[in-house]
């Protein structure tokens, strides 16, 4: 099985794609700098006619800069499943406020436009499909597997830690010995706002408008239907689109304190053998190893001999983390995160991983880059938010 793995440039957002042999492909993310640019960029990417298939798009959180080219990737491509984080009013809240909060009016109201078409799961041709959180009280998940062309469920919805297979029915009956592709999507406990107005000075601007949004969240939380969730965020996203920005910015800190990214989902994208009924994930310590022997691209780790260049022709296997904005310098975050992999046995058949936030040093954990052969980030050479932090890059080196 090939699969040719792409980052692309798309500036301070995140866009990767995985095409494979057979001509399927398997996206993660799709935002970039700008919402026409991420339009022109597609058109370029993909072909027209005949448009091009995607089993799987899988969505790390709700922002922006991490959807804004989806709507037009879905005009553009034969698309059967969106995988992203549950909806809970925690998280809608949280995207419909960051997004007016921090970017361009226009940027923000087709953002969440897009948000609350997900929510109402009004395309007829592609399946939404939430994966639903893991909390400290859950138990470990039992490793189901599930093939990606079938229809999942009724509900839409996946636990956490369910590995989604790239895989013909056919081959999944087989006792022949062959490779496939998993995904395994985690998706952290986001949450909920609290009140806090320590730093704000205008108080009494914010206050009230701080009253209103809760009283929606409330409502919103009241009860645990789907219909409730809808009519909430319609009546937030009416409402901040009558409130300046600054003010919303002011809010987002007195609900959140900061940038939250937290609930990003992460996932795992790799390599796994069947051998009769015995399926395992395969490790850089026996395949990998003999593969990269082969290559010249060396980076002398541990675990890993390979380092995949640009422009190196070498067929490699590789597997790999993406993080979305995960905030892994939350040391529990990074335990959770690390544990819950570990349990499904991939931790240690990583050989690489996305940056998680574009290189934000509040993301950094060291415990990420420990025996990876190579770390990518995507931020555009100028961006408002200076990404990739020096601190991150100087950190990464030194390991």
């Amino acid at each position: 099985m090939e699969v040719t793995r792409v980052f692309h440039p798309v500036g301070q957002g995140a866009f990767y794609t995985e095409s494979f042999e057979d001509k399927r492909m398997v996206v993660y993310d799709c935002g970039g700098k700008s919402r026409e640019f991420m339009e022109e960029y597609i058109d370029s990417f993909l072909p027209e006619n005949p448009k091009q298939q995607i089993d799987a798009i899988f969505i790390s959180h709700l922002h922006n800069d991490h959807i804004n080219g989806l709507d037009h990737l879905l005009s553009r491509a034969n698309v059967k499943k969106i995988f992203l984080p549950l909806f809970t009013p925690n998280e809608i809240v949280e995207s419909l406020l960051f997004n007016t909060a921090f970017f361009p009016k226009k940027e923000s109201v087709d953002s969440n436009k897009t948000i609350l078409a997900l929510l109402t799961r009004s395309s007829d041709r592609t399946q939404i499909i939430e994966v639903d959180e893991f909390r400290e009280d859950n138990t470990f998940p039992d490793n189901q597997l599930l093939n990606l062309d079938e229809e999942l469920n009724k509900r839409n919805e996946i636990s956490h830690g369910t590995q989604l297979e790239l895989a013909n029915n056919s081959d999944l009956n087989s006792h022949a010995s062959h490779l496939s592709w998993i995904y395994i999507p985690y998706n952290t406990e986001f949450p909920a706002p609290t009140l806090d107005f320590t730093g704000i000075k205008e108080i009494e601007i914010i206050e009230p408008i701080v009253r209103d949004i809760l009283s929606i969240y409330e409502k919103i939380k009241e009860v645990n239907d789907k219909r409730y969730y809808i009519q909430g965020a319609e009546e937030l996203v009416t409402f901040l689109q009558s409130t300046a920005i600054y003010k919303v910015k002011d809010v987002y800190k007195a609900l959140y304190g900061g940038v939250h990214n937290s609930q990003s989902m992460t996932v795992f994208s790799g390599l796994r053998i069947k051998d009769g009924d015995y399926f395992d994930i395969i490790s850089q310590s026996n395949l990998l190893r003999n593969a990269c022997n082969k290559s010249y691209w060396h980076c002398h780790h541990r675990m890993c001999d390979c380092m995949c260049h640009i422009d190196c022709e070498e067929k490699v296997p590789c597997n790999f983390l993406y993080m979305g904005d995960f905030e892994a310098k939350v040391e529990k975050n990074f335990k959770a995160l690390k544990l819950f992999y570990t349990r499904q046995d991939v931790w240690n058949t990583l050989c690489g991983i996305q940056i998680p936030h574009h290189g934000s040093r509040d993301n950094y954990n060291k415990g990420l880059y420990d025996d990876k052969c190579f770390a990518i980030a995507s931020a555009g050479i100028k961006n408002q938010y200076n990404h990739p932090h020096i601190d991150t890059l100087i950190n990464i080196v030194n390991q």
